[in-house]
């Protein structure tokens, strides 16, 4: 059995005081998923399954959500992947949704040993 660790680091130019920074861990029951909200940027990090065994390929689905207007510095490919090895990876193409912008980054992993296993920290700057 494998346990994951997910941390997402955001990281905002002229943050006023009104700037205040969410974070939030949840499991759906098949997917551990951590969200942060810091002003005009959330993100959301989606790891399925939650808790994957030796031989599965967990889908790592990173998504970014920001206000129109704002520049976003995605992760580069393979930053931060830890005790995984990344065996497919994909972006869709940006959408926006009643003036938001939504922007993803889907790998495929492959865990590198069994136990608790770490990625580290995501830096979304913006």
């Amino acid at each position: 059995m494998l346990s994951l660790i997910l941390t997402i680091v955001l990281a905002g130019c002229e943050i006023s005081n009104e700037a205040v920074d969410v974070a939030v861990e949840t499991t759906t029951g098949s997917s551990l998923r951590t969200e942060v909200e810091r002003g005009p940027v959330k993100v959301t990090v989606e790891v399925f399954p939650e808790k994957p065994q030796l031989s599965d390929e967990p889908q790592l689905t990173l998504t970014i959500r920001c206000e129109s207007g704002i520049r976003v510095e995605k992760p580069p490919f393979g930053q931060a992947m830890g005790d995984f090895v990344i065996r497919d990876f994909h972006e869709p193409v940006p959408d926006v949704v009643e003036g938001v912008e939504v922007i993803q980054q889907v790998y495929m992993l492959e865990p590198t040993r069994a136990g608790k296993l770490t990625i580290a920290p995501i830096a979304i700057h913006f």
